[in-house]
């Protein structure tokens, strides 16, 4: 059992025993949102955070490959976030015929037997294959990166034995020197129970530029999500620019983010706090508090 299982029951437990000693008619329900929004933090913060590593491999690319070099050639390149066994495909090298750069990121095939995948900087698997498109040179404002993930690329992601299928598009437009929009549509995540539904629209700003590539960076996310449960339930969530979720490319720190405040709203009624710094340190250890109905935990992000 996980740490977020684990947090479940005991909230379930909490919730339940308030439920005995008040005889409260309305409480039923109230334990039933505070659980179902759990569900919901969980999903977002799943796809949310594949979505976000997306960004990181193809970004990598974009600036190694692609920032500055006419005709990028893997052997040329180093990259910083991308583990050595995946390959990267420059199927357009080209800027002056005026589509672009293209290129794909291939993390090779499912595995029948664990790991099955690759395993990547962040502590994560990955199989299959990622399409991405470049506009312009990375660092010219106005520059689009379009991250595009169609089911019949098989890509998935997890823990080297439970996989999500994920696809989707994301689209990043350089806004300024430092900031960037991100779209993302279509986005599904299916794993062994059930099926995630998302969508953003989000900004990201990078705060810390350590050198080459993007590897040792520290990023910004602040915007709105919407999507729909592995139980069918719609939420949305919202992260404000003045309490921005904070990643940071590092080993131990690249898995989730540390620090930020994310408010879901299920559709159904039910709200859930996430904070990712409770203790207010920004370390890297993935604790966070969440706070359903007033009750509040500390538990461990997986």
């Amino acid at each position: 059992m996980n740490s977020l299982q684990i947090f479940r029951v005991f909230l379930m437990i909490s919730l339940v025993a308030s439920l005995i000693s008040g005889c409260k008619k309305d409480e039923k329900e109230e334990l039933e949102e505070a659980v179902e929004s759990i569900q919901s933090a969980e999903d977002n913060a799943m796809v949310e955070t594949e979505f976000s590593a997306l960004f990181d491999f193809a970004g990598d690319v974009a600036e190694m490959g692609g920032a500055a070099k006419s005709s990028p050639s893997m052997t040329e390149v180093e990259y910083t976030v991308l583990p050595s066994g995946a390959l990267v495909v420059f199927t357009d090298s080209l800027w002056n015929d005026g589509d672009g750069l293209e290129f794909y990121i291939d993390f090779g095939e499912l595995g029948n037997t664990p790991p099955r995948g690759l395993l990547c900087k962040d502590g994560r698997y990955r199989a299959g294959r990622v399409d991405a498109t470049l506009s312009d040179h990375f660092y010219n404002t106005g520059s689009v990166l379009t991250i595009t993930v169609p089911l019949a690329n098989n890509y998935y992601v997890g823990d080297g034995t439970n996989m999500a299928h994920v696809s989707g598009t994301k689209t990043v437009t350089r806004t300024d020197d430092s900031t960037f929009h991100v779209v993302v549509t279509g986005a599904q995540a299916t794993g062994q129970s059930g099926t995630i539904l998302w969508s953003a629209d989000r900004y990201t700003s990078r705060t810390y530029d350590a050198g080459p590539g993007i590897w040792g960076d520290e990023f910004t996310f602040w915007g709105t999500a919407e999507g729909t449960n592995i139980n069918g339930v719609g939420f949305t969530a919202t992260v404000i620019e003045s309490d921005p979720l904070i990643k940071k490319l590092q080993l131990g720190c690249a898995t989730t983010f540390v620090a930020g405040v994310v408010t879901i709203q299920n559709n159904n009624g039910g709200t859930l706090i996430l904070d990712y710094d409770p203790y207010n340190d920004q370390a890297c250890d993935k604790v966070a508090q969440v706070t359903v109905n007033g009750v509040s935990r500390i538990f461990m992000v997986r």
